[in-house]
């Protein structure tokens, strides 16, 4: 037996408005004995995955020239992480008026538009919405890989065109995607960017002139860079935990040396 008020007392706060709910802050709003609590409603998110190549994982060995549509289950395999819901995902040709229409469906509070962001004659991503009143916020940030993101409304949607290449993909969106979902999800945007110190576990090259996020992996003695940094390998991908952050012109790292990043 304790005595009561010893815990907490009347008028305490045990959860911060925002926060996450976890198991041990249910177990605390059940020991204050609230039968509900408010909570913001889930973002939902429909997936559209565009490029006449595409085929459903499974089905590309029988088709010449077509590849897997790697990329949309692994996009929402992270939206769901960062508390989203999956409205629906869908596959397109390079087609306009087949976007348009994937976009134009009711039932999401987030597009996320995967290929068609370059300005290829093929890529009609961001044409297709214009027609249905696309309000572009910005689009080509100045990092490496993912150069081609952008971001903007259609009435009161946020809409997200992800590059084709899958680390770019993957990049991007835990970089723009995931800042979004917390956000919508009652929380900071900014509480999705946690970048953390450790040693470099091994060399990193001088960088270029853009921002640079490479994936690398937490190893012994500190985080890795992976070496040749492709934006289009999947193997490099299946390696990767986490992202290493470097700024314009950074100057190359020695083993131990500090460096920042970001859990994928």
């Amino acid at each position: 037996m304790r005595a009561q008020g010893s815990d907490f007392r009347a008028r305490d706060t045990l959860i911060e408005a925002g926060a996450l709910l976890t198991p041990q802050l249910m177990i605390a709003a059940a020991a204050a004995d609230l039968s509900a609590l408010p909570v913001w409603r889930q973002p939902a998110v429909r997936i559209v995955a565009t490029g006449d190549e595409l085929a459903a994982p499974g089905d590309a060995a029988a088709n010449p020239g077509a590849i897997p549509d790697s990329l949309s289950a692994g996009i929402a395999a992270m939206a769901q992480r960062w508390g989203a819901v999956i409205a629906s995902t869908v596959r397109t040709g390079d087609d306009l008026g087949a976007i348009a229409a994937a976009a134009a469906a009711p039932g999401a509070d987030i597009l996320v538009l995967i290929g068609g962001a370059s300005r290829g004659d093929r890529d009609f991503s961001r044409r297709a919405l214009g027609d249905l009143g696309l309000r572009l916020i910005f689009s080509e940030v100045a990092i490496r890989p993912g150069k081609p993101v952008w971001y903007g409304r259609l009435g009161d949607r946020h809409v997200l065109g992800l590059p084709g290449n899958p680390t770019a993909a993957l990049t991007v969106a835990r970089l723009f995607l995931a800042p979004l979902l917390a956000a919508l999800g009652g929380g900071v945007a900014v509480s999705a960017l946690d970048w953390k110190k450790a040693a470099a576990a091994g060399p990193v090259e001088v960088n270029g002139p853009r921002e640079a996020f490479l994936c690398a992996y937490e190893a012994a003695g500190g985080v890795h860079v992976i070496d040749r940094q492709q934006a289009s390998s999947q193997a490099m991908l299946a390696r990767t935990t986490c992202l290493v952050r470097r700024a314009p012109g950074a100057a190359p790292l020695e083993p131990g040396d500090e460096l920042s990043f970001l859990a994928l």
